[in-house]
């Protein structure tokens, strides 16, 4: 038992790295929106667009390692955010044609997405605490 309690920490650890590495690629794409709004381009819009893409490479890795977790587990239900869309019109309407209103909306979804994330964030951790306490008994 407690080594299988083991193996569902261990996972839930790979998980949390996860999102922290999400959530950092989420504040880069966000600390480069506002430059965008505020000052930005072409330029600073492919550096956020980039930023994008690499979180949702990680929320594809959060999803295998949620599977993983709940696979260990079993008895979890944990919910993966949705990935920002990164359709082509949206970032032609970004980069290209540059305003403020598609601007707007790409940080409401990241800040919507950040918010999502540090909820499953908070899930997991939150296992790992009753875990923590099965395994001190």
């Amino acid at each position: 038992m407690n080594k299988e309690l083991k193996d569902v920490k261990d996972q839930a650890e790979i998980v949390r790295t996860l999102i922290e590495q999400a959530l950092e690629k989420i504040d880069s794409a966000r600390n480069w929106g506002l430059y965008d709004i505020f000052a930005g381009g072409m330029i600073s819009s492919m550096v956020k667009r980039g930023r994008m893409k690499e979180s949702n490479q990680l929320m594809e890795e959060i999803e295998r390692a949620l599977q993983r977790l709940q696979k260990e587990y079993g008895d979890i239900n944990l919910e993966l955010p949705e990935q920002l869309n990164l359709d082509f019109a949206s970032e032609m309407f970004d980069v290209w044609f540059d305003n403020i209103f598609t601007d707007l909306s790409v940080q409401s979804n990241l800040k919507k997405r950040r918010e999502q994330l540090v909820y499953l964030y908070d899930q997991v951790d939150e296992l790992d605490k009753l875990i923590t306490i099965e395994l001190n008994k």
